[in-house]
């Protein structure tokens, strides 16, 4: 099959090069005069497949309504809203739902663990270098953050894989902050 992929950012050079594993002529489309010269550019990225969260999650619709309108707002809305934009909505704030929630953060974390074992082996294939460290840090600007990761974390334990280095951790920002 013939594929045109749209972007030379990393999904779409990622993409074209599993396609073209998969036995198909691939073509890559990029406006810009190289690859990678966007949001891929010298990206921050963090491969940490077990700390995925999708955005519809319980409490999301009122944090979202306490910041609609502040100065630094996680959403924009237009308005007049069409009926496509309150649909959307709707379907977002059913979304937010615990089970929904846990259900889609399950596909999440198994897209994201294949994720990691790709790049694990296409490092390898291909000798790729490329700057790296273990671990991440977690900066949280108030208690109440700190308690909601905590409880995320938690969640994350009892659906997924359990690590003793966080566990320690998190034991010792309940401990902190009395979660």
């Amino acid at each position: 099959m013939r594929v045109a992929v749209i972007g030379a950012g990393i999904i779409g050079i990622t993409t074209a090069y599993e396609l073209a594993l998969d036995g198909h002529e691939v073509v890559v489309i990029e406006r810009r005069s190289a690859a990678a010269e966007e949001s891929s550019f010298a990206n921050g990225g963090l491969v940490a497949p077990g700390y995925v969260a999708p955005w519809a999650a319980p409490g999301m619709p009122a944090h979202v309504l306490r910041h609609l309108f502040g100065r630094h707002a996680p959403v924009a809305l237009s308005l007049p809203l069409s009926a496509r934009d309150i649909a959307w909505m709707w379907g977002w704030r059913k979304a937010c739902k615990l089970q929904t929630y846990l259900g889609n953060r399950a596909h999440m974390q198994r897209l994201a663990f294949y994720s990691r074992e790709r790049l694990q082996a296409i490092t390898e294939e291909l000798q790729l270098e490329y700057d790296r460290s273990p671990g991440y840090t977690v900066l949280l600007r108030s208690e109440k953050n700190a308690r909601m990761s905590i409880r995320t974390y938690m969640v994350c334990c009892q659906i997924f894989l359990f690590c003793d280095f966080l566990a320690q951790c998190f034991k010792h920002a309940k401990q902190c902050f009395n979660c």
